[in-house]
């Protein structure tokens, strides 16, 4: 019986892969070009090159059922908390663990039947499974030829097939500055709004966790002692130590004490390369956040080379862990995928994509670089998915002139909030900015040694996030999407030629300001049937002060004239006059649209009938 369901297999994989010939390649069916994240993985496979493959599976509602579930666990934890005696509280505490650890091997259970249902067949096809993540519809696969990703594409199970891209962190030229003041971070001997009983996922580089030299002591000096070049967990969130925990993902085994952490240099240099990333931008988070803990996840190997199958490993890892107190706030990931690739839109088909979604969906605010290729309409992955906090650079200080190799630009000398030539940016995608050149080790004033780059800027917000997540302040009675609109509504415009954004401010967005009035134009807006115009508007709060990017409400007295959509271009549909209302919360505003004829192409032109 075995042996002929195994015939069977082997048939139905034959019909979905017959052979192909080269012209047949170019004419995948819509339906599985459409599963092709990269249009390089359909181009590899047509010259036969054997591709490691990221697939991941459509497994319906079984992730939202469990983000329900989890939700339910959070706040039957809150709603007790309050009920309890101080002698009762931590029994409550660890009651809420319990169910969340079960719900987590619950969905794991799941995930590994859906895969054991998939793979067989698969299998039969040639592909060779070289990584789970057991967390996730996601696997990473050894793809050998055009016949079989016509196979996984052919497969109503599989949703998305991406390669497994190249990872670069985002941190560039050494470059000495005052970062923490102008976002209105808390000093270090701040007692309350500091992020306590939070923790921000750093997915990076390894650290150096003794402080780097011509750097003064780094705030983790408390972590050490270790073993040769190798963390111990044991070691870590003990006394003074901020690091909670570590462990390397650049390898498939994700072996607990094998982070890269050497806290010394040798005669041949440093033993883990690359770590001088890691190590600033975790003490970035805990300068801006003194409260919260970190966990140090390795995405780069020991040679400093890393790729999407190690981040979407740490990420793995994160959905599982997420819940354990203390709860993780944010990932700080300051890392581009697939560096030179240029996305000029949002991107929800990039290989980590579904998985930030679903961080978001139990309220981990991803934090990451939009990159630093000088692009000023587009960004690198992931800093394109859609709900992120993506980061842009600026300055906090008087900068002298400074030329960028990597994004082949350079800035004259100029002052603080001030956009660098080398950050990424675009006129539309939402970024918010922050600090990210010549940032320092730490708060001193005789720092010897900084790092230039949008690296620099993320961990300044995620530290801004695991404030706002503190029990003092928002806690998680705010969804993730939420303290996106926060930490993006309550700083300071900055103008990059001409494109807007808000560079980030923790004391406002800690006390944000309310919203008094909305104005726009005072003039009758004119467009034609079929043309688009945009409606300006301003807002400010109750002060009279300049607030950016409120949350705003469109909408049109009459759609048979004129449609507005959610960023307020107003397209004509017939002739007539319209008023468009504008609406944040109980503030409204209203602009007149006028809709006319387009002219005459021929009314300025008398010779162009004759043409």
């Amino acid at each position: 019986m075995k042996g002929s369901v195994s015939r069977l297999v082997t048939v139905v994989i034959a019909f979905l892969c017959p052979t192909f010939t080269s012209a047949q390649t170019s004419l995948l069916p819509p339906a599985y070009a459409s599963k092709l994240g990269s249009p390089a993985v359909l181009e590899q496979a047509k010259r036969g090159i054997a591709q490691n493959l990221i697939i991941e599976l459509n497994v319906g509602s079984l992730e939202q059922d469990f983000a329900v579930r989890r939700k339910r666990i959070e706040a039957a934890r809150r709603a007790n908390s309050p009920l309890a005696r101080p002698d009762q509280e931590a029994a409550v505490d660890r009651q809420a663990q319990i169910d969340d650890i079960a719900e987590v091997e619950d969905l794991k259970g799941r995930l590994k039947t859906a895969k054991e249902e998939v793979l067989p067949g698969l299998q039969i096809a040639g592909l060779r499974v070289i990584r789970n993540f057991e967390h996730s519809p996601v696997f990473l696969a050894s793809v050998p030829d055009f016949q079989a990703l016509y196979a996984i594409l052919a497969d109503p199970r599989v949703r998305l097939v991406n390669s497994d891209a190249p990872i670069q962190a985002t941190a560039t030229w050494p470059s000495a500055y005052q970062d923490l003041a102008i976002i209105g971070a808390p000093p270090l001997s701040a007692t309350s709004k500091i992020g306590a009983g939070t923790r921000v996922a750093v997915l990076d580089t390894s650290a150096f966790l003794a402080g780097l030299p011509g750097w003064n002591p780094s705030v983790v000096d408390a972590c050490l002692p270790y073993s040769g070049i190798n963390m111990s967990n044991a070691n870590l969130g003990k006394g003074n130590c901020r690091v909670l925990n570590a462990y390397n993902f650049s390898t498939p085994s994700n072996i607990d004490g094998s982070y890269c952490a050497n806290p010394y240099y040798n005669t041949v240099g440093p033993v883990c390369v690359g770590h001088e990333h890691g190590t600033l931008n975790m003490e970035i988070v805990m300068r801006t956040a003194p409260g919260a803990w970190i966990s140090a996840l390795q995405v780069f190997d020991n040679s400093g080379n890393g790729s999407e199958s190690y981040i979407l490993a740490a990420l793995d890892w994160v959905i599982a862990n997420y819940n354990k107190s203390p709860r993780i706030a944010a990932i700080s990931m300051s890392v581009a995928t697939n560096p030179t690739t240029k996305y000029t839109s949002s991107c929800p088909n990039v290989s980590t994509a579904s998985r930030l979604a679903t961080l978001l969906s139990y309220g981990v605010v991803p934090v990451l670089s939009v990159g630093n290729k000088g692009w000023k309409d587009g960004v690198n992955a992931p800093g394109c998915v859609p709900g992120v906090l993506a980061v842009g650079a600026t300055t906090d200080s008087s900068t002298p002139a400074q030329s960028y190799p990597e994004a082949a630009c350079s800035d004259p000398a100029f002052g603080s909030d001030r956009v660098p030539c080398f950050s990424n940016n675009h006129p539309t995608l939402p970024i918010v900015l922050a600090p990210g050149v010549a940032i320092g080790a730490n708060s001193s004033t005789s720092e010897t040694k900084t790092s230039t780059g949008t690296s620099q800027a993320v961990p300044h917000v995620a530290g801004e996030v695991a404030i706002l997540r503190g029990s003092d302040v928002y806690g998680y009675t705010k969804s993730a999407a939420q303290i996106v609109n926060i930490v993006g509504g309550t700083g300071s415009p900055v103008v990059d030629r001409n494109i807007t954004k808000t560079r980030v401010n923790i004391q406002k967005a800690i006390s944000p300001p309310t919203l008094g009035a909305l104005t726009t134009s005072p003039y009758i807006i004119e467009t034609y049937i079929g043309k688009s115009a945009q409606i300006p508007v301003w807002a400010w709060d109750t002060t009279r002060a300049a607030m950016p990017n409120p949350a705003l409400t469109w909408s049109s007295s009459n759609t048979a004239i004129a449609r507005v959509d959610g960023y307020g271009n107003v397209t004509g549909v017939s002739i007539g006059s319209v008023s468009i209302s504008i609406k944040s919360g109980s503030v409204t505003t209203s602009a007149t649209v006028s809709v006319k004829t387009a002219p005459n192409p021929c009314y300025s032109n008398p010779n162009c009938g004759n043409m």
